[in-house]
């Protein structure tokens, strides 16, 4: 069976915040870079902000108003594009509303966000979803990796040229994804473990002291380990 036709869609790649710092590089680096066929929109409050950035891109863009505040504004934005490229950030703060958008009208998302908690509410809240429709949603695009990736760049092009080399380029956003999914069973294994009842002060079990370790030569604490 012939599985339906996807709804069309006005633009492929949206730039949400594209009158910020990161956003208008990002704007820029896609209409120099991107073959013309590639249809290319910026987002954000002002419109005439908008009007500046796109004046300055030497391509026709589309312009789209969207705040993150506005729910019917972001799912327009999503509903007509491919993906949704966003640096609205905090992420924290910011960019929930823009993944749910994503998410329900069928557009792949994209962020830098560099903030645990982050990821994984998003994680948690919208993978199956995102699944269920087909959706990509994929944080951390160019984060930790950046740094990384330039530095390889940097040492291949002092390298000496009549030499080969060999070079692997670092994890990335990726390995980000990883730890918070170890992260995460890590916290459930733990919430799955008994807690033992809490004794009574003085029943057989020693409070943190302040206490001289001659070993060390140094004041310390000695403390219960936490399992919270």
């Amino acid at each position: 069976m012939t599985p339906p036709a996807a709804p069309a869609r006005d633009w492929d790649i949206t730039v949400f915040g594209a009158t910020g710092f990161v956003g208008r590089l990002c704007a820029a680096y896609l209409a120099a870079h991107a073959p013309p066929e590639v249809r290319i929109a910026v987002a954000g409050r002002s419109r005439d902000k908008l009007a500046a950035v796109a004046a300055e891109l030497g391509r026709e863009v589309g312009i789209i108003v969207a705040d993150t505040g506005d729910d019917a504004a972001l799912a327009r934005m999503a509903a007509g594009t491919r993906v949704v490229l966003t640096t609205v950030g905090p992420y924290v703060r910011y960019g929930e509303p823009v993944v749910r958008a994503c998410v329900e009208q069928g557009a792949d998302y994209l962020d830098l966000t560099g903030e645990p908690a982050f990821v994984d509410r998003i994680i948690e809240r919208y993978d199956e979803a995102a699944q269920a429709r087909g959706v990509l949603v994929l944080p951390c695009c160019g984060f930790d990796s950046i740094p990384t990736d330039l530095g390889v760049l940097w040492t291949t092009r002092a390298l000496p040229r009549d030499r080969p080399d060999d070079r692997r380029l670092h994890g990335g956003p990726r390995e980000i994804l990883r730890r918070h999914a170890r992260l995460r069973a890590r916290r459930a294994d733990v919430a799955s473990v008994p807690r033992k009842p809490r004794s009574e002060p003085g029943a057989g079990r020693k409070r943190p002291t302040i206490h001289y370790q001659r070993e060390l030569g140094r004041w310390g604490c000695r403390c219960r380990p936490s399992t919270r």
